[in-house]
C-alpha cells in the first residue's frame, strides 16, 4: 500500500532536526550580525578620529588661541585641549540625510552619534596632537570658581556627592541642570536637602554611569563641607588628567576608587592634596603606566598607611612634594617604584612626622637633578634603606636634604649632624671614612 502521509513520529523527528539546526545556526547569525554592526560602528569612530586630525591641521593656530583648557608645565604652555561635537565636525558627505543631518549609530536603530564628543589634545611644544571619541561627558570644572559642572553655586553648600547610573531627576529636587558638555541632558545634575540642614546632597546621573571628562582635573575639588563623595558609577576610561581631582576636600574620611580605570591617565598632580581628614584610601587598582607627573599627589593626606606597591612609575619625571606633610603616615610601601626617569624629588618626603623607616632600595636616581629638602623635618625618621643605585651625580640642588632629621642613623652608626644636612651624605653609610645616612639591607 502506497504511503501518502508522514507519521507522527516522522513529523516530530523533522521538528527536532529543524530545532537543532536553529539552535546551531541562529545564534551564529545573530552574533555575525552584531559583529558586523560593531565593525561599522568602529569604522565610524575611526572616521571621526580622522576628521579630527584634518580639523587640527586646518585650524592649528585658532586652537592655540581659543581652547577649552590649557596645561601649564614649569611656567610654559604644555598643551591645549578643545572639545567638539561630532556632528559639527564631520563633513556633510559622511552624514545620513534620511532624517536630517545625523550620524547614524549602526548598533541601535533610530539612535545617533551626533552628540559624541571629540577631544583634541595638542602638544604645543612638539606640535603633535591626538584625539579621542566618546559619548557625551561631564563638563569641565575650573579651579577658583564656584561652578558646579556648569551651574554657578557655592561648593561649600554641599555635604555629599553621589554619581548615579541614571539621569532621572526626582520630583523633590530643589534644582536641576544639564551637566554634559553640550547641554544635551544626557547627564543631569540635581540637589536635594533631605535632612533639612541647609546643606545639599548633590547627584549627577547618566544612563549606564557618568562618563568623566578627559580633563577631570579639579572635578571634585574644594567641596569643603562634603563628608561623602561616592564615585563608584563614574566611568574614567577616557580620562587623561586627574590633577587636583579631590584636592581641598578636607573633611571627607573615605574615598572608594576601586572602579577607577586610569589606563590613559598622564597627570596625577596634587590628586589628593589637602584631604587631611582622609583615614582610608585604596588605590590598589590604579594603572599608572602612562602617568608622567605625580608631584604633590598625596601632599597633606591624613592616612596612616599607603600601599603603592602596584604603582608603575616608569614614565614619571616629577615626584616633587609627592608625600610632603603627610603627618600621620606611618607605613609607606613604594617598593615597586621605578624612578629611572624622575628628575625632581625635592621635598618628596618633607614633614613626615610619624614615619620611622623609608625603603628606597628600588630607587635609581641617576636622572634626578633636584633633591632639595627631600626628607626635611621628618624628625622621627631613623632608617633610610637604599642601594648604590641611589646616585647624586646629576643633582644640582641638594640643599637641606636632611635638615631636622634628628633621629636619622646610617647602618655604620653615623648619626644626624647639623653640619651635614645636604646631599653629600645621601649614600650608604661607610663609617668614619665615608659617613652617610643611608642603610643597606
Amino acid at each position: 500500500m502506497k504511503k501518502n502521509a508522514f507519521t507522527l513520529i516522522e513529523v516530530l523527528a523533522v521538528i527536532i532536526i529543524i530545532s537543532v539546526i536553529a539552535v546551531l545556526v541562529v545564534p551564529n547569525f545573530i552574533n555575525s550580525s552584531a559583529n558586523s554592526k560593531e565593525k561599522i560602528y568602529q569604522n565610524k569612530i575611526a572616521m571621526l578620529e580622522k576628521a579630527a586630525e584634518m580639523y587640527v591641521q586646518d585650524n592649528y593656530t585658532d586652537i592655540l588661541k581659543n581652547h577649552d583648557e590649557e596645561i601649564i608645565d614649569d611656567g610654559n604652555l604644555s598643551y591645549v585641549i578643545r572639545t567638539i561635537r561630532a556632528i559639527d565636525l564631520v563633513p556633510d558627505y559622511y552624514v545620513s540625510e534620511k532624517d536630517g543631518k545625523h550620524i547614524i549609530d549602526p548598533r541601535n536603530n533610530g539612535q545617533y552619534l551626533d552628540d559624541y564628543i571629540i577631544t583634541l589634545s595638542v602638544d604645543v611644544k612638539n606640535r603633535k596632537y591626538s584625539s579621542s571619541v566618546s559619548s557625551s561627558y561631564l563638563k569641565l570644572q575650573f579651579h577658583g570658581t564656584n561652578s558646579v559642572f556648569g551651574k554657578n553655586i557655592d561648593k561649600s553648600k554641599f555635604e555629599s556627592i553621589t554619581i548615579l547610573d541614571n539621569n532621572i531627576v526626582p520630583s523633590d529636587a530643589i534644582a536641576s541642570w544639564k551637566a554634559d558638555v553640550f547641554d544635551t541632558g544626557t547627564i543631569m545634575a540635581w540637589y536635594k536637602d533631605d535632612n533639612k540642614n541647609s546643606l545639599y546632597e548633590l547627584y549627577i546621573g547618566q544612563n549606564g554611569g557618568v562618563i568623566a571628562n578627559p580633563s577631570s582635573n579639579y572635578a571634585f575639588a574644594n567641596f569643603t563641607n562634603a563628608t561623602s563623595i561616592d564615585v563608584n558609577k563614574l566611568l574614567t576610561s577616557d580620562v587623561k588628567n586627574m590633577s587636583y581631582m579631590f584636592a581641598g576636600d578636607n573633611i571627607v574620611k573615605k574615598l572608594e576608587l576601586k572602579n577607577f580605570n586610569t589606563g590613559k591617565v598622564e597627570k596625577m598632580i596634587g590628586m589628593f592634596w589637602g584631604t587631611n581628614a582622609l583615614t582610608s584610601l585604596n588605590v590598589s587598582s590604579f594603572d599608572t603606566s602612562k602617568v608622567n607627573d605625580m608631584h604633590n599627589m598625596f601632599i597633606g593626606i591624613n592616612v596612616s598607611e599607603l600601599n603603592l606597591s602596584n604603582f608603575d612609575t616608569s614614565n614619571v619625571t616629577n615626584m616633587a612634594m609627592m608625600f610632603a606633610q603627610a603627618q600621620n603616615l606611618v607605613n609607606l610601601d613604594i617598593s615597586s617604584f621605578n624612578t629611572k626617569k624622575v628628575i625632581y624629588m625635592n621635598n618628596m618626603f618633607n614633614g613626615l612626622k610619624k614615619i620611622k623607616t623609608i625603603d628606597l632600595t628600588n630607587f635609581d636616581t641617576s636622572s634626578v637633578t633636584n633633591m632639595s629638602s627631600m626628607f626635611h623635618s621628618s624628625d622621627n625618621l631613623k632608617t633610610i634603606y637604599a642601594t648604590n643605585n641611589f646616585k647624586t651625580d646629576k643633582v644640582t640642588n641638594g640643599l637641606s636634604m636632611f635638615t631636622n632629621c634628628t633621629n636619622l642613623v646610617g647602618n655604620k652608626g653615623t648619626m644626624y649632624n647639623l653640619s651635614h644636612v645636604d646631599v653629600d651624605y645621601a649614600h650608604i653609610d661607610g663609617g668614619t671614612s665615608n659617613p652617610g645616612y643611608f642603610t643597606s639591607k
